[in-house]
């Protein structure tokens, strides 16, 4: 099973969606692709698989936070295992592979948000015996045990958190970092990435394959400028680190251009109802996900 965390350290970059597509991406190849929201404050991905023309979501009745809450709370595992906090995303055409979705709860219902509550995440991460990391290192091999999949796509919290941080070093084969081209954006998103090279090193884990991707492009400013803003944002994360050991080295910057059909209801566009010849945004996925599959 490889892990592929989408990051960004602020919202608007469009990496729920981006997720979304990319599970749809691999499920068009025919793996089985298992796509988990940890984005728990704002969680979306149960909106982003919908088929239905209303924009509902799939319908959801559980998910991570009842699992955490049985885990870290109750101190039991659930008797009916992770299946019970799933749901199974519709197919669609020419999709040979499967998608199951591990929401982030029923934001709907009334415990959601008291349960999310009374996660005391100093208790989870900051104690000498801290639960938080063993606990998703626990899910995440419940998921490659239970569930079988050949990805595991994890769509995680914004900024500088715990959670982030889990899934971003802990849980990751391969990050995938969307930003964008304000300078506020820029610092944060190289600041994280830093901390991740670090992290990673300090765990003796293997270096993550890290691509970024420059989201929210106008699809009007024309190829040369498009390549003059990427290699500008390319060599600001690639500036040398006081620590020269944290300095990245990226070696391309992706675009992720805006697709105005969007802005008045989101939708697919790997799986969805147009090709790629009619969207760039499309085109602009299958250029920034080709390195998840050889």
């Amino acid at each position: 099973m490889k892990t592929v965390t989408f990051f960004s350290y602020k919202g608007g970059t469009g990496r729920s969606l981006a997720v979304a597509n990319a599970s749809r991406y691999l499920a068009r190849f025919g793996f089985h692709v298992v796509a988990l929201d940890l984005d728990l404050e704002a969680p979306g991905l149960h909106y982003k698989f919908s088929q239905d023309p209303s924009g509902s979501p799939i319908s959801v009745r559980t998910g991570v936070v009842d699992w955490l809450h049985e885990i870290l709370e109750e101190g039991k595992y659930p008797a009916d295992g992770l299946r019970s906090f799933c749901c199974e995303v519709p197919q669609v055409e020419q999709q040979s592979g499967s998608i199951t979705l591990i929401p982030a709860g029923c934001v709907d219902s009334a415990d959601y948000w008291p349960k999310l509550g009374s996660l005391d995440w100093h208790s989870l991460f900051y104690t000498d015996e801290s639960p938080g990391v063993a606990a998703f290192m626990e899910l995440k091999q419940t998921i490659e045990n239970e569930l079988r999949p050949d990805f595991l796509i994890i769509d995680s919290r914004t900024g500088v958190t715990e959670m982030g941080g889990v899934a971003a070093t802990i849980l990751a084969d391969a990050v995938i970092a969307l930003v964008l081209r304000s300078r506020e954006n820029l610092d944060g998103s190289r600041a994280v990435l830093r901390s991740l090279v670090k992290t990673r090193a300090s765990f003796s884990l293997p270096p993550l394959a890290l691509t970024v991707a420059l989201s929210r492009v106008p699809a009007s400013i024309g190829t040369e400028l498009e390549h003059t803003w990427a290699e500008e944002v390319r060599a600001f994360l690639n500036e040398p680190a006081a620590n020269l050991l944290d300095t990245l080295t990226i070696e391309r910057v992706e675009l992720l251009h805006i697709d105005e059909a969007l802005h008045t209801r989101e939708c697919l566009r790997v799986g969805g109802n147009i090709g790629p010849n009619e969207s760039l945004l499309y085109r602009d996925y299958l250029r920034c996900f080709r390195g998840l599959v050889s």
